[in-house]
């Protein structure tokens, strides 16, 4: 017997209180799994929703999990697509002390990425004055001086294009990747990697920073002069390394999660 639309998103929604209360638990932290509209689940199927909510959750989990034992605090965290189109939706950003994430293209979801947003969540932690007062002091600065030399810039590019070749970068997938980048994005990156991969990081000093991070907490060793850089815009201590091994474990993971079937809830 089928079960009426209303009372399945019901159980889905209980299901996500019930998740959340348990990931919580285990990392320590606050925890939120925002359940998505009803108008995308009747499009999707609420079983599919259920499933990117919950994988996404489960890999999250995993992730965070590993950078506590490292030794890094880590920020509460909230789930929610905000109800866009998903191929609009931001995959990730920082605000206070939360890191938020969207649901949906765990396909993509690299363990770089949340390792980028940790560091952005280290760095505000870092700073004695707001994270918006320093954002607003450095792109005033910029107007009189640059963030970054010419040299730096070069020396920047050099050692994306390094992280690169030692493959920090793997992890893209180019046939995924271009269902969710424009047309020139993926060009630019099959033409010249290492310029549309440092393109972040000399945009502001919290994107840097956070891309830094995301690099040297697996043990890419950057310049001495972009290290010296990091180290005067607070950047978080790099501590125990996550290793190789660690990474492909996390990859795999996230993989299985993929390939998981969803229990039918309709």
């Amino acid at each position: 017997m089928s079960i009426k639309f209303n009372t399945a998103y019901r159980v889905y929604k209980n299901l996500l209180q019930n998740h959340q209360k348990i990931i919580s638990k285990n990392l320590g932290q606050n925890v939120i799994i925002v359940p998505t509209s009803k108008k995308i689940c009747k499009r999707n199927s609420i079983s599919r929703e259920a499933a990117n909510s919950l994988n996404t959750a489960e890999y999250l989990e995993k992730i965070y999990y590993l950078l506590k034992q490292k030794g890094y605090n880590i920020p509460d965290i909230c789930i929610d697509e905000f109800q866009l189109p998903r191929k609009l939706n931001t995959l990730s950003f920082q605000t206070g002390d939360w890191n938020v994430y969207g649901p949906g293209r765990l396909e993509i979801f690299s363990p770089y990425l949340i390792f980028h947003e940790e560091g952005h969540f280290l760095h505000t932690k870092n700073l004695k004055y707001g994270q918006s007062f320093f954002s607003v002091l450095h792109r005033i600065r910029n107007i009189f001086k640059p963030l970054f030399t010419k040299q730096e810039k070069c020396l920047l590019i050099s050692d994306f294009k390094r992280a690169y070749e030692e493959g920090f970068f793997d992890w893209i997938e180019p046939e995924k990747y271009r269902k969710y980048s424009d047309k020139k994005s993926f060009t630019d990156f099959i033409k010249t990697p290492e310029k549309y991969l440092s393109k972040n990081a000399l945009s502001s000093a919290e994107e840097f920073v956070a891309d830094y991070f995301s690099l040297a907490t697996c043990g890419f060793k950057f310049s001495a002069q972009i290290a010296l850089k990091y180290k005067e815009l607070h950047g978080p201590d790099i501590k125990t390394i996550i290793t190789k091994n660690e990474i492909n474990d996390l990859l795999q993971y996230r993989k299985n999660l993929e390939k998981r079937l969803s229990v039918d809830m309709q």
